[in-house]
């Protein structure tokens, strides 16, 4: 196979793996917006441009806050777990 049709192959399988997930995507955001609340954040820049970064490759900012909030519950419970239990 010669380089340049390794190029092409590579860049077609790419954008697959991009629209597969975009339409992965989609499909939770739809789920989501079953039993949502609409609401206006204030977020500092920088920290969210660090979550994008990190993120998958074309997720929504709604479900980038999704998963954020899901972390921020696991990691709260973990540490009620944690501490010892009031008489």
């Amino acid at each position: 196979m010669s380089l340049a049709r390794s190029k092409v192959d590579t860049r077609h399988q790419s954008k697959q793996e991009t629209v597969e997930r975009n339409a992965e995507n989609q499909r939770r955001s739809e789920k989501a917006q079953r039993n949502t609340l609409r609401t206006t954040l204030t977020i500092d820049d920088q920290l969210f441009a660090k979550a994008v970064s990190l993120a998958e490759p074309g997720i929504e900012k709604s479900e980038l806050l999704r998963e954020c909030v899901k972390a921020f519950i696991q990691r709260q419970s973990a540490r009620r777990r944690e501490e010892p239990s009031k008489p």
